[in-house]
């Protein structure tokens, strides 16, 4: 459960089971009204949210507490952090509730023990780029690097934040991470949320050494300091990367918005361009609309348009194209029928939690995954993954 609640930043988990104007939003909406979803994996149909699909023990196609999507181009990868490991999915799947081709970080499907070495503990975010893997371990504080996928429970080839694959200490400066939650690879540089750490790592090239030392740092300003900070080059536990190699987005998760920086930072503690979901650079209130975020936590884009998943708002915001102006509205929504209702699994909208999900409602939205005119949407406590088109 330790694993769980973290997943949710730390005590979120009981909320979430318990429970003003920017610029233009551009062309017309991404989405239709209340969307459902086309797909669901890792459930048998769009009203279960079973943890392990309700199943004793783990097997090949169920999963507790999803976190992270990658999409290689022949699988799909889930992080199934409450199980310590991650689900490699056949894709496109040929049947429904497929079951996964092969696990990642267990030496079976049914083992779900976290563990150093060759396993993972409580892994959160997962990309894939030019045939290479890269895996936040989350609680075993370190990054792994695999030089191609691993199907058969290869070792990773490089792991970063710690000098072995048999050490997982929380550190800091250069070499250090604390709770990494996102990685991202593009433009041959290679982008860590360290999230405890409340800084974003960049590495100029791909590691090639265990323990390599970062070469930039955005959040704080230099390798040794931590704090958090509301200010256009502050962060307070920011959790989703994505670039394309010129732009990078980051969620600062704590203060409740998405900042941009319109060419990647070369100097540490590079202030953002953009911010998204605040008013401004000192601004981090939440709050609902479709101006401003509660929790965000992941994104994810196509090149053009923008999507934001919102753990507290139970939705996931979407934008025509990439923001470069302050306190730009979202165009369109999933999860909701607007932007001003807020509850999870909320099919009638009649702003309580219904018994069910349905194809169309959201609960905890965590990660997101584009490819191919589809959004994959991770969703950590109805424990599946929706798939909805996109136009």
């Amino acid at each position: 459960m330790a694993c769980a609640t973290r997943t949710l930043l730390t005590g979120l988990l009981a909320v979430l089971t318990g429970c003003g104007g920017g610029g233009g939003s551009g062309p017309p909406a991404i989405f239709a009204p209340f969307q459902p979803a086309s797909g669901v994996l890792a459930q048998p149909d769009f009203v279960s949210m079973q943890i392990n699909q309700g199943q004793p023990g783990t097997h090949a196609n169920g999963v507790r507490f999803p976190e992270g999507i990658a999409l290689t181009p022949t699988h799909l990868l889930v992080t199934d952090s409450g199980n310590h490991r991650i689900l490699g999915f056949t894709h496109p799947p040929i049947v429904d509730d497929p079951s996964a081709a092969f696990v990642i970080g267990q030496p079976n499907f049914q083992a779900n023990v976290p563990t150093l070495g060759n396993g993972l503990n409580c892994p959160q975010g997962v990309a894939y780029a030019g045939g290479r893997l890269f895996v936040a371990d989350t609680d075993n504080n370190r990054v792994l690097i695999w030089n191609q996928l691993p199907t058969m429970g290869e070792a990773a080839d490089v792991v970063l934040g710690q000098p072995d694959l048999h050490t997982g200490l929380e550190g800091g400066g250069p070499s250090g991470l604390d709770g990494p939650k996102s990685v991202w690879f593009a433009g041959g540089k290679l982008f860590v949320a360290d999230s405890d750490n409340r800084r974003v790592l960049i590495w100029n090239s791909q590691p090639a050494t265990n323990g390599q030392a970062a070469d930039v740092v955005l959040g704080q300003p230099n390798f040794t300091s931590d704090a958090a900070a509301v200010t256009a080059a502050g962060m307070d536990y920011p959790i989703g990367i994505w670039s394309d190699g010129t732009r990078l987005v980051v969620v600062d998760t704590g203060n409740h918005r998405v900042l941009i920086w319109q060419t990647i930072p070369s100097t540490s503690g590079a202030p953002a361009d953009t911010v998204v979901g605040q008013s401004d650079f000192m601004s981090f209130e939440s709050g609902a609309g479709p101006d401003a975020m509660a929790t965000p936590i992941h994104v994810a884009s196509d090149g053009v348009r923008l999507f934001v998943s919102e753990l507290h708002n139970q939705r996931v915001l979407a934008y025509n194209t990439i923001p470069t102006t302050n306190d730009r509205s979202a165009s369109a929504v999933l999860g909701q029928s607007d932007f001003t209702h807020v509850a999870p699994n909320d099919d009638d909208q009649d702003d309580m939690q219904d018994a069910t999900p349905t194809a169309r409602t959201l609960m905890a939205p965590t990660g997101l995954a584009w490819r191919d005119g589809k959004l994959y949407v991770a969703q950590a406590t109805n424990h599946r993954v929706t798939v909805f088109d996109v136009p």
